[in-house]
């Protein structure tokens, strides 16, 4: 990300491990999506532990939570694990926008977009991003059907999009959900950048207000 700062956070695998409701263990995992969106987390890290491993089903959530409403369907095929997430609200960030009018678009405007027909040897290309009728993509590339990308509109009359890539999108625009072996291989890696741990055995960072 340029000239912003990337933040992430590391959760364990045994994370749902107190319950073995899916109910309860989505909406856990839905919180989490949810205060990630809200501090602008940009990747979500979850780290195997020997304990209990349930980093399918987190990563599942996680992803589904990300995934714009208008593509869901498309991108996620239907599982067992995501019975319950009906009841998680939407992001509501702005790679999750309400307006689904295509006459409401602006030029410049980005969406979150899925390839629906790709057909011919010059690579024609039509997404899908959230309105009455799927639109045309500017490249020189073929894509294949079903893969989801960034696009940015460029016309109105007629109406098409450019592919973008997510470091040239201004704003916030949803997080990348990771699955590593272990929480000391990952934190070897990034030896250069700042990490704040968590522990029921550590201490407050913030200002210990004293009893008068």
């Amino acid at each position: 990300m340029t000239g912003r700062c990337e933040r992430a956070i590391l959760i364990p695998s045994s994370l749902t491990m107190e319950s073995r409701d899916t109910r309860v263990n989505t909406l856990k995992v839905g919180q989490i999506a949810r205060a990630a969106a809200v501090f602008r987390v940009s990747r979500i890290v979850i780290y195997r532990d020997q304990e209990y491993n349930d980093s399918r089903f987190i990563s599942m959530i996680l992803r589904y939570m990300e995934t714009p409403q208008y593509l869901r369907k498309l991108l996620i095929p239907r599982k067992e694990e995501l019975r319950h997430v009906g009841m998680l609200p939407p992001l509501r960030t702005s790679h999750h926008p309400i307006n689904s009018k295509s006459e409401s678009l602006k030029i410049g405007e980005f969406r979150v977009g899925a390839v629906v027909e790709s057909v011919g040897s010059d690579g024609g290309v039509w997404v899908e991003i959230g309105i009455n009728r799927p639109i045309p993509l500017r490249t020189g590339e073929k894509y294949p059907v079903g893969q989801r990308l960034n696009v940015r509109i460029f016309s109105q009359e007629p109406l098409a999009a450019e592919p973008v890539d997510q470091k040239d999108i201004p704003h916030y625009w949803g997080y990348e959900t990771e699955v590593v072996d272990s929480l000391e291989s990952y934190l070897e890696s990034m030896r250069d950048t700042r990490i704040v741990l968590a522990s029921r055995s550590g201490r407050a960072i913030t200002p210990q207000v004293k009893n008068q």
